[in-house]
């Protein structure tokens, strides 16, 4: 079956929709957690937060004037050290769960045997002002559209400085769900922007099937480093 697949915006982003190749079997839709929404005004603000500290390119050089590329030591195959997300305030925190999946007690997935649709994203931002002014511009109308789509089981989002970089790793109940959102006004708005904030080498991938063990940053990686594309 093929898929069109999303690129979010830092927590969210949407960037590109392009059909693709689904490696995985479908699987059955995913069972009701029965978890309650965790997903507050708070968080979408702590959320947006997120988004706008990927303004501070403080540790992310744009001086390309001696040829050197300052982010060599960057690529979708390697986790950044530095991969954070954000409170209110825009401190940098870990990278924490947040959606109706979550235990509020361990703040880990709630593990009911069910599987699920998961996707992960790699966002290279160009470091320069223009593509970072989009890259927030992007974000704020996507908000919505995650928290308020009920087949969102849970998500992290986290930024890098120092590789311009952003990631998602957002766990579906099944395809409908995030085709809602790939279809949503916001997102489509979104994909116009890919050539202003992408530095060439996003991607986006997603697989069904997984077990809540299954659903990590170390699989993730795997996945996206696998992913032959396209890229943006």
């Amino acid at each position: 079956m093929r898929h069109p697949r999303h690129l979010y915006i830092a927590f969210t982003f949407a960037l590109a929709a392009c059909p693709a190749d689904d490696d995985d079997n479908d699987d059955d839709d995913a069972a009701d957690t029965g978890g309650e929404t965790t997903a507050s005004a708070s968080a979408s603000a702590s959320a947006s937060t997120t988004a706008s500290t990927t303004t501070d390119t403080t540790d992310a050089p744009a001086d390309t004037s001696t040829g050197e590329d300052p982010f060599a030591d960057c690529d979708r195959g390697t986790l950044e050290t530095d991969l954070s997300g954000a409170d209110m305030m825009g401190a940098p925190i870990p990278l924490v769960w947040m959606g109706p999946g979550v235990d509020p007690d361990t703040g880990m997935l709630i593990d009911d045997g069910s599987t699920y649709l998961v996707s992960s994203t790699y966002l290279a931002m160009k470091p320069d002002p223009a593509a970072q002014q989009a890259f927030g511009e992007a974000v704020g109308p996507l908000v919505p559209d995650l928290f308020g789509n009920p087949g969102v089981v849970a998500f992290q989002l986290g930024t890098s400085n120092a590789c311009a970089s952003a990631r998602t790793l957002t766990v579906w109940r099944d395809d409908a769900a995030m085709m809602t959102f790939v279809a949503g006004d916001a997102h489509m708005a979104a994909i116009g922007r890919v050539a202003e904030i992408s530095r060439g080498t996003s991607v986006v991938t997603h697989w069904s099937g997984a077990a809540v063990a299954d659903i990590t940053w170390d699989e993730a990686i795997v996945r996206i480093t696998a992913d032959e594309g396209p890229f943006y």
